[in-house]
């Protein structure tokens, strides 16, 4: 039992420093984008800027070449007429991610270290399947809205 007890804590040590360890890189990261004058931005808005090409932008000025309030109401706009449609794939979608994400962290629940793994499996998994599911939503109740066929919703997605 002791000896149990004892690799628990040394898997709970190294779970800690891997944790610290980020934090601490986490920090740095900020840390420097503060000092090149981008204190609006942190590491989260990363998607976004991956998608730019081009210099980036900070949040604000995204936020508003975007124009984030007219986005959110063509979004509504969009959704009107589709609101059950858009609820039963989100939630179809999100019992998946979490049965998937329940099934690798039952895998990894004897193990600190393990559970992190596992953890980290589950996302690079599940992360990729709600991406492509809500874009492909979003695709689907646009050409429902706009009465778009395939054939114009490709012709519109490859022009630059």
């Amino acid at each position: 039992m002791r000896h149990l007890v004892e690799r628990m804590l040394d898997d709970l040590e190294l779970a800690f420093l891997l944790g610290h360890g980020y934090h601490a890189l986490l920090g740095e990261f900020v840390r420097r984008l503060d000092a090149a004058g981008y204190g609006d931005l942190r590491p989260a808005h990363g998607f976004v800027f991956q998608a730019l090409r081009g210099p980036g932008r900070t949040a604000s000025e995204l936020a508003e070449h975007l124009g984030v309030t007219d986005a959110m109401k063509r979004s509504w706009n969009l959704v009107k007429g589709h609101f059950w449609h858009v609820l039963v794939v989100g939630l179809v979608a999100g019992i998946i991610a979490g049965v998937v994400r329940g099934i690798f962290n039952a895998i990894g629940s004897a193990n600190t270290v393990l559970a992190l793994i596992m953890g980290i499996i589950a996302e690079l998994l599940v992360g990729p399947f709600l991406a492509l599911v809500y874009a492909i939503l979003y695709l689907d109740v646009r050409a429902r809205a706009e009465g778009l066929t395939a054939a114009q919703l490709r012709a519109q997605m490859s022009a630059p």
